[in-house]
């Protein structure tokens, strides 16, 4: 099954999106999977409060809970990438897995992140989802510190919710 023809209806129509997303082509006119997944704010978001509810949403596994919790479940090996990669020297990243950047894993703290400022945060200790679009000058957010400062606010905010 086509990639595009999976999330629509594996994902897409079970999360009660208000609207469609749409992803990039290659060249060949075949779904991008690693990037260009547009989608309207409430539907990231919706996104992301299933992710922080295990898979679930409205009471129907959509993913796997098993793979929710691996994606910030991590070994030396998936710290060790991390740490010895120098792009990300002086970085808050502990780790990549599976199209997440893991903030804290003891607080279940990670986030999706597009190359533009899209973020859906993610903070399973104080059962927060924070999801926003922005913009920044260039396609990276390693060592762009507009959009370090929009993480320490998103994470400020997270950490305010749970007093």
């Amino acid at each position: 099954m086509p990639y595009e023809q999976f999330v629509q209806q594996h994902i897409w129509s079970k999360l009660g999106s208000d609207h469609d997303a749409y992803m990039i082509v290659d060249r060949a006119k075949m779904a991008v999977a690693t990037g260009g997944f547009n989608t309207t704010l409430r539907d990231a978001a919706k996104f992301g409060s299933m992710i922080l509810n295990g898979g679930q949403f409205n009471g129907d596994q959509i993913v796997s809970s098993k793979w929710v919790d691996e994606s910030i479940k991590l070994d030396k090996k998936d710290k060790s990438r991390m740490q010895n990669n120098p792009r990300y020297a002086g970085s808050e990243w502990v780790s990549y897995k599976n199209m997440w950047w893991v903030l804290d894993e003891t607080k279940g703290e990670y986030a999706a992140v597009g190359i533009h400022g899209q973020v859906i945060y993610i903070n399973r200790s104080t059962e927060t989802v924070i999801a926003y679009f922005s913009s920044q000058p260039g396609a990276s957010a390693v060592g762009n510190d507009n959009f370090w400062s929009k993480i320490a606010a998103t994470r400020a905010i997270s950490a305010k919710l749970a007093e």
